[in-house]
């Protein structure tokens, strides 16, 4: 617990509002986007999600062909469709913590939320 509460205090330091959650802890920035986080296999796995349009869960074989574009591109982050046709994007931080390595996973992750906006048609996806 000791390395979550490091987490939390760094991100904190840049810029998030963090709330503890009965399983899970939830992020807020103004300028990056939101996730959750939580302690998982020895490291801390946080996720981006977005809930699928109607348009997604009818044509979830072009979602799924961008995701695996996203995959490709992205750094630090993995893109899948869930069972319910929502867009999750996870990354995984292995414990314990470290300052710079942090930072440095957090530079890639933001890259990665970045790519998101390049991604032709992908907002046609989310509701």
């Amino acid at each position: 617990m000791a390395d979550l509460q490091e987490i939390v205090t760094h991100l904190e330091f840049q810029g998030y509002e963090v709330e503890e959650g009965e399983n899970n802890f939830r992020a807020t920035h103004e300028r990056y986007l939101n996730f959750l986080f939580k302690e998982f296999r020895g490291g801390v796995l946080i996720t981006i999600m977005f809930a699928g349009s109607e348009y997604a869960k009818d044509n979830l074989s072009d979602f799924k062909e961008i995701v695996n574009e996203i995959n490709a591109r992205a750094g630090v982050a993995r893109a899948y469709v869930d069972g319910d046709g929502d867009f999750m994007m996870e990354g995984y931080f292995p414990l314990p913590y470290n300052r710079a390595a942090f930072a440095s996973f957090l530079e890639v992750l933001h890259a990665d939320e970045a790519m998101l906006f390049q991604v032709e048609g992908l907002r046609d996806f989310f509701d």
